[in-house]
């Protein structure tokens, strides 16, 4: 009876033994998830900035997300440098050691990437514009006499309709040849009208005159007048006008045929008259182009 002690002892001891190991490799599966945590949250903070530099999160909410992943992985690497440090092991070899200071620089790492992935781009880009960015329109100039200059050369180049009045097909093409200033366009359009006058304050089929390349050459596509045979023998007039690029640009994107509702003594907005020209269609036939 009084040698059952001694020999439960070494019992207690490999006991307790066992259970220090059990600890130790729960610490060390602890640890390991912690690390793989923090590596998760490190490499899914680099995807985020990824992601959100390409979808332009806004700068000022940036700096919230960049700390929130930085409290997650200091906790991360908090829990698991402490596990590891507090291991009831004798000491730490310093291959562990190296592994820890590995393991803890991992998240702030992978931060330090993100912070360079999301912000460094924005700074480059504050400071040098989009290379798709179109330049902002410029404002074509010319002083008056270059613009009445302008406008009576087109004027003189009119060739088709004869400015003193003509007689048209139901379709015409309104053509000349004269140099068209640069950021400016020619648009024709036409009103119904009297042998008096145009009337009425609507402007019918406006069309640009397309330049023809390598010369001065100019002329519209063709178009019709009127509206059929009903009238035949009415008079009409034509209009052309020197317009900016930028109103052209925006008469360009008008509904097909596009037409004006203005007063008869307005002309189109940011427009200058160059001519009107008083034309009688003579029949209902529309020319093969």
């Amino acid at each position: 009876m009084t040698d059952r002690p001694e020999s439960s002892a070494p019992a207690t001891a490999g006991s307790e033994g066992q259970t220090e190991t059990t600890i130790d490799r729960v610490n060390e599966g602890t640890s390991t998830l912690n690390n793989v945590l923090a590596a998760v949250v490190a490499l899914g903070g680099i995807a985020g900035g990824v992601v959100g530099f390409l979808t332009e999160i806004p700068n000022d909410v940036r700096p919230f997300i960049l700390a929130a992943l930085g409290i997650c992985a200091s906790i991360l690497t908090y829990r698991s440098l402490s596990v590891q440090a507090n291991s009831s092991r004798a000491a730490l070899l310093m291959q562990r050691r190296k592994s820890i200071v590995l393991q803890g620089l991992i998240p702030w790492l992978g931060l330090t990437m993100l912070a360079a992935v999301w912000v460094w781009p924005d700074s480059k880009d504050a400071d040098e514009p989009e290379k798709d960015a179109k330049p902002p329109a410029s404002t074509p100039s010319l002083s008056a006499k270059g613009l009445s200059a302008a406008i009576s050369a087109v004027k003189d180049g009119i060739r088709y309709p004869d400015l003193s009045g003509d007689k048209i097909h139901a379709c015409i093409t309104v053509s000349g040849i004269s140099k068209i200033p640069a950021g400016f366009q020619v648009w024709v359009m036409h009103k119904n009208g009297t042998k008096d006058g145009p009337a009425g304050d609507l402007y019918f089929n406006a069309r640009k005159a397309n330049p023809e390349e390598g010369s001065n050459k100019w002329q519209t596509e063709q178009f019709s007048v009127g509206n059929g045979s009903k009238d035949v023998g009415s008079y009409f007039w034509i209009f052309l006008y020197l317009v900016p690029d930028s109103t052209g640009d925006v008469l360009s994107t008008l509904q097909d045929p596009p037409t004006f509702k203005k007063t008869p003594a307005d002309p189109p907005i940011s427009a200058h008259l160059i001519t009107t020209i008083p034309v009688i269609k003579n029949d209902n036939i529309c020319p093969k182009v």
